[in-house]
């Protein structure tokens, strides 16, 4: 709940704000392909289309109703924070509140929705050029009985708003389709049966060999043969024959 209010105080301060619309960023989500019960990272990176000024970011991400049951958002941290390519990198305001900016939600299904915000610190603009900036990194866990598929999360363009320092929305390019990643669970090899049975083979063996060399070592230690014996036995009976 501390989160939330916190997040809130950030989204207020800045619709608060007089503004006007200027173009354009453009945001890109990563995909990632992901083992039942494994989390992995994906990053989402802003850049321009020309030169654009940036002060505050307040950004949410959901993942589709359709992945209910099989993937949701792992917590998140303050990693990308520190990462040198970080938008904010150096003037995080979110850093110096050890990411208290970014927290998880639940819109159909629990911890469905990823929030995250952040303001520089010295309320001063950061420049976007035409490269990629790390705009925020955040986590999938696809459950241990996860469905096999490919699953979408959408950048909700309604909840996401950039500013400059001087109150000035900055425009989000979204393409037709909408600003999406796709985490694709994997499915879990099944063994060939060709394996199944060669498996099954070499246990058999593993049972019934030690079992018959004690049978053999019984029946001669009934009849009291060395293997010596024995195979002397064998000599006189082939030479017999």
């Amino acid at each position: 709940m501390l989160h939330y209010i916190k997040f809130l105080i950030v989204l207020t301060s800045l619709c608060l704000q007089t503004s006007t619309t200027r173009a354009g960023v453009i945001i890109s989500i990563g995909s990632v392909s992901i083992d039942p019960g494994q989390t992995e990272a994906i990053d989402v990176v802003v850049r321009s289309d020309g030169n654009d000024n940036l002060q505050a970011i307040a950004l949410q991400i959901a993942l589709a109703s359709s992945a209910s049951g099989s993937i949701m958002f792992g917590q998140p941290n303050t990693e990308h924070l520190s990462d040198s390519n970080y938008v904010f990198f150096g003037d995080s305001t979110a850093l110096a509140n050890m990411g208290a900016f970014d927290f998880l939600s639940t819109s159909v299904f629990l911890n469905d929705t990823y929030n995250g915000a952040d303001i520089t610190s010295s309320s001063s603009d950061v420049l976007l050029s035409t490269d990629n900036k790390l705009l925020t990194r955040f986590y999938v866990t696809a459950f241990v009985g996860a469905t096999p598929g490919a699953y979408v999360l959408n950048l909700n363009v309604d909840t996401t708003t950039f500013y400059d320092k001087d109150a000035n929305v900055v425009e989000i390019f979204v393409p037709v389709g909408g600003i999406f990643g796709t985490v694709t669970v994997n499915a879990l090899a099944v063994p060939e049966p060709s394996s199944v049975v060669c498996l099954g083979f070499l246990g058999f063996l593993s049972c019934f060999l030690p079992l018959a060399r004690f049978s053999d070592q019984r029946s001669s230690s009934k009849h009291g043969w060395s293997s010596r014996d024995r195979l002397e036995r064998w000599k006189l009976s082939t030479e017999s024959s």
